[in-house]
C-alpha cells in the first residue's frame, strides 16, 4: 500500500509541474549534497551515490556541477578533486558559494566504515578558497544566511566509532575581512539531518533526527537579533515527515518539502505550517526557488535515489 501511495503522488507531482520546465536530468544520483541557487544557474556540491546505509570514497563525490536554467544547456562540471564529503551545509552570497562542513569516509568499498566529520569550510568563485575552520568538526547540520552572515546549527561531529551531537551554534560575517566564527546561544535541542533556513530576521532549525527520541516534526526559531531561542510550530504529519527536510524563502514566504511528499508553507498570521500541496515524497534532497516555484534536486525516496529535477509550480 505504502508503494502505491508514493507512485500516486510522484504521478501527482509530474501533473502538477509546469510543462514549460524541461531541465536535464542531473548527472549522478545524489542524496546529502549541498546546493544552492545563483542568477538562474543551480550549482551542486558533493553528495552520496551509493546503496542506502553504505559508505566508501568511491561513493562520494567530489565534484561542482552547475546547470544554467535559461540556457539550452547541460550540466557542466566545474571543479574536480576537492574533498569528496555528503551530509555538508551549502550556502551563496553574492557571486560566491560556501561549503560548510561535511563527512568523508577514509574506507573504500566494501570495507568497515570508517566515517569521519570535516571542520573544512571553503568559498569558491572561480576556484576553491579555504577560509577559517569550524571550531568542532560537524556534519548532517544546516547553514542559513542573513545579510551575508553564515548561520550554523544542528547536526554532530563523527570520528570513526565516536559521535558527538552538537547544541553549539556559530555565525560567520563574509561582509568582513578576517573574519572568524563567533559562538551564539545553544540550540535546547540535539537534531540532526535537518533543515535550516533564515527567514524574517530569525533562523528557523526545522524537523529531523533526535538524539534521543528518533525523527521529528519539531522546529527551534532562532532570534538574530536577541541571540534567543524559541520552539516554533511544529510541521504538519507524522513525526517521520520533519526528516531530510528542505527549506526555502520564496515571495516572502517560508516553505518545507518533505519524505511524507507534503509541501507546507508557514502561515505567519496563526503561526502555524499549512499543506499546501502534495509535491511526492523525496528527503537528503535540495528544494531551490525560482521565479514561481521551486526545483526539487537530489535527493530520492523509499523507492530509491533520483536524478530528475521535479519543477513545483506555486501560485500566489
Amino acid at each position: 500500500m505504502k508503494k502505491i501511495l508514493c507512485i500516486l503522488a510522484m504521478i501527482t507531482a509530474l501533473c502538477a509541474n509546469d510543462q514549460m520546465y524541461n531541465f536535464p536530468d542531473m548527472p549522478e544520483k545524489l542524496t546529502s549534497l549541498g546546493g544552492v541557487i545563483v542568477d538562474n544557474t543551480i550549482y551542486l556540491y558533493g553528495g552520496h551515490a551509493g546503496k542506502p546505509h553504505s559508505y566508501s570514497k568511491e561513493e562520494q563525490s567530489n565534484r561542482l556541477w552547475k546547470l544554467e536554467l535559461k540556457k539550452d544547456a547541460g550540466w557542466e562540471k566545474i571543479s574536480e578533486g576537492a574533498t569528496r564529503m555528503q551530509g555538508l551545509a551549502m550556502v551563496a552570497h553574492g557571486k560566491s558559494l560556501y561549503r560548510i562542513g561535511g563527512f568523508s569516509a577514509k574506507n573504500s568499498t566494501g570495507e568497515k566504515h570508517d566515517l569521519w566529520s570535516t571542520k573544512e569550510f571553503f568559498c569558491y568563485t572561480d576556484k576553491w578558497q579555504q577560509l577559517p575552520d569550524l571550531p568542532e568538526r560537524r556534519s548532517s547540520h544546516g547553514a542559513a544566511i542573513a545579510d551575508g552572515k553564515i548561520y550554523i546549527a544542528g547536526g554532530w561531529s563523527m570520528e570513526s566509532k565516536k559521535k558527538t551531537w552538537h547544541k553549539t551554534v556559530y555565525v560567520y560575517d563574509t561582509n568582513s575581512d578576517g573574519a572568524k566564527w563567533e559562538k551564539l546561544a545553544d540550540t535546547p535541542f540535539t537534531r540532526r539531518a535537518l533543515a535550516v533556513i533564515a527567514f524574517q530576521d530569525k533562523v528557523y532549525v526545522i524537523g529531523g533526527m533526535q538524539e534521543v527520541g528518533g525523527p521529528t516534526t519539531k522546529v527551534g526559531v532562532y532570534d538574530i537579533k536577541t541571540n534567543t531561542w524559541a520552539d516554533g510550530p511544529q510541521l504538519q504529519g507524522s513525526k517521520m515527515t520533519g526528516f531530510g527536510c528542505s527549506a526555502a524563502v520564496l515571495n516572502g514566504e517560508l516553505y518545507v518539502s518533505t519524505v511524507t511528499g507534503s509541501l507546507q508553507k508557514l502561515d505567519t498570521k496563526d503561526n502555524k505550517w499549512v499543506v499546501v500541496s502534495e509535491i511526492g515524497p523525496r528527503f537528503f534532497h535540495q528544494m531551490l526557488p525560482i521565479k514561481d516555484g521551486f526545483v526539487m534536486v537530489g535527493g530520492g525516496s523509499m523507492m530509491g535515489k533520483t536524478a530528475k529535477l521535479d519543477v513545483v509550480k506555486v501560485t500566489k
